[in-house]
C-alpha cells in the first residue's frame, strides 16, 4: 500500500534537517501509518509547527505563553502549581517567570513566606487575549471541519493518553 506523506513544513525538521517545504514524495511506502503513536506524534508537531510561529509573532516562545495562559485563569496561583500542573520542574520555569515578570506581563506578590502569587498586568492580560484568538485560530486551521462529536471523542482519547503519563 502507497501512503501520502505529511507535507514537510515541520519547521522543527526544517531546522533540525534543513528540510525544504517540496511537495513530499507520493510514491514512497511509509512503514508507520497504522502506528497511533507516530501518527499522534506527526499531528502533535504540524500543530505545533503553527503554534509556535502563531506565538512567535508575539515575541514568546512555547513555553512562556502556556505559562501566561495558565496565570490568567488561575490569578494568584504559584509558579508551583503551575509547574506541577504542567509536570516540569520548578526550578526550570524561573527563566520564564523571570522574562514575564521582566517584560512586564507579570508581577510577582509576596503569597505566604517563599511563595510569591502571580497575576497578569494589564498589558499581561491583553496579551493573553491576543495569544487565545492565534490559539483559537490555529485550532480552526486544524479541527475547525471535524465534527462536534469526533472532536469530543478526539479530546477524550487524548485525556486519557495523557492520564496514562
Amino acid at each position: 500500500m502507497i501512503y501520502h506523506l505529511p507535507f514537510a513544513c515541520n519547521i522543527f525538521f526544517v531546522k533540525l534537517f534543513g528540510m525544504t517545504t517540496e511537495e513530499p514524495c507520493d510514491t514512497l511506502i511509509d512503514p508507520l501509518a497504522d502506528k497511533i503513536g507516530y501518527q499522534l506524534r506527526r499531528a502533535s508537531l504540524a500543530y505545533l509547527t503553527h503554534l509556535t510561529l502563531a506565538v512567535e509573532a508575539f515575541d514568546l516562545r512555547i513555553a512562556e505563553m502556556t505559562f501566561l495562559m495558565f496565570v490568567a485563569v488561575n490569578p494568584g496561583c504559584s509558579q508551583g502549581e503551575v509547574s506541577r500542573v504542567l509536570g516540569v520542574k520548578r526550578t526550570n520555569m524561573v527563566p520564564t517567570v523571570t522574562e514575564l515578570v521582566k517584560r512586564g506581563y507579570l508581577v510577582r506578590e509576596a503569597a505566604d513566606g517563599r511563595t510569591n502569587a502571580l497575576t497578569l498586568t494589564a498589558s499581561g492580560m491583553s496579551l493573553h487575549a491576543s495569544l487565545s484568538e492565534a490559539i483559537d485560530g490555529c485550532d480552526q486551521r486544524f479541527f475547525g471541519d471535524m465534527a462536534p462529536a469526533k472532536l469530543e471523542a478526539l479530546r477524550d482519547a487524548l485525556l486519557e493518553i495523557r492520564a496514562k503519563a
